[in-house]
């Protein structure tokens, strides 16, 4: 065990959150394999409604009785009574894509369980201690997926680290224990980790978005805002050579995806922003193939304990 502000707050093994990485992605599998492992394990459950995401939570729960987590996207509007289910039989509840919000923050301790806010500027993350956030993630440019600022993890942390009091995560990047390490000697209170996940053997990316992050590394990533479709004046970091394969497509749309939880068929318009699971069917090369720069540390299928074994190697 490494005993952090954010392990003695969660009640986890180790200081590593996975990311909400998607809901076709966070699944419970995955999460509940993290939480099994001893890192804080994060279901996605933006765009469900209360009854899914009860169904979500029960699957989850048959998989583990240690701490789980959900993230919401806030680039649509999430119902209250969403959030309010999550955090009456979840630990653990944080929001992405939006200005920490005060009434948000008190449905979550209402129903019983700690807030966390991801965020990209120290301007953020002081707002997030100011409504009452339990945690902060301070993301940085290194990271895969939507990214929220425009600052270097250095840079970032050094900004953020003597100005809040609350618990920091960092984000972005962390595929090394090597990375980990440094930042915990610094006061970061733990790490928030997706891209190293994917490829993980309880992942349900699509097994050719997998093939692709193996066989890639950092210098791979673009930070672009190419896959705007569904989710404008967002940037994000990609492998380069779905960009090509998006712009070389002939046709509108690329595939369809199938959730795996309410079974509904979406066709993907090329350039549309979508997670891409399992569940997905047509020219995967052409989707947003989403990776942080721990892309490099990406070599091979492994389970879920083996990747924060690794992670986790240089703590004790």
């Amino acid at each position: 065990m490494i005993v952090t502000q954010f392990t003695k707050m969660v009640g986890c093994k180790f200081p590593i959150q996975q990311a909400g990485m998607g809901r076709g992605t966070a699944t419970p599998r995955l999460a509940s394999a993290v939480s099994n492992a001893g890192g804080l394990g994060m279901l996605s459950l933006s765009g469900y409604s209360p009854s899914v995401i009860q169904k979500i939570i029960e699957t989850t729960k048959v998989l583990t009785n240690k701490k789980i987590g959900a993230n919401f996207l806030l680039n649509n509007a999430v119902p209250n009574e969403c959030i309010a289910k999550a955090s009456e039989n979840l630990d653990v509840i944080d929001f992405f894509w939006a200005n920490p919000d005060k009434n948000i923050v008190k449905i979550v301790h209402a129903g019983g369980a700690l807030a966390g806010w991801q965020v990209g500027s120290l301007k953020e993350a002081k707002l997030a201690e100011s409504v009452g956030c339990d945690f902060v993630i301070v993301q940085s440019i290194e990271a895969g997926g939507h990214i929220r600022g425009h600052q270097k993890r250095i840079e970032l942390l050094n900004e953020v680290i003597e100005k809040i009091s609350i618990p920091i995560l960092a984000s972005g990047g962390f595929g090394s224990s090597n990375a980990i390490s440094e930042v915990l000697k610094n006061g970061i209170a733990g790490v928030r980790c997706g891209t190293r996940f994917l490829a993980a053997k309880e992942s349900n990316a699509h097994p050719e978005y997998i093939k692709h992050l193996i066989e890639s590394n950092a210098s791979d990533t673009l930070y672009t805002d190419k896959f705007c479709i569904g989710w404008p004046n967002a940037p994000h970091r990609v492998l380069k050579s779905c960009i090509e394969a998006a712009e070389n497509f002939n046709g509108e749309y690329v595939g369809h995806s199938i959730d795996p939880n309410t079974r509904e068929k979406k066709d993907i318009p090329r350039f549309g922003c979508v997670d891409i699971h399992s569940g997905l069917c047509g020219c995967i090369d052409a989707m947003p193939q989403w990776a942080g720069r721990s892309v490099d540390y990406v070599c091979k299928r492994e389970s879920v304990a083996e990747i924060i074994n690794q992670l986790m190697e240089c703590q004790h």
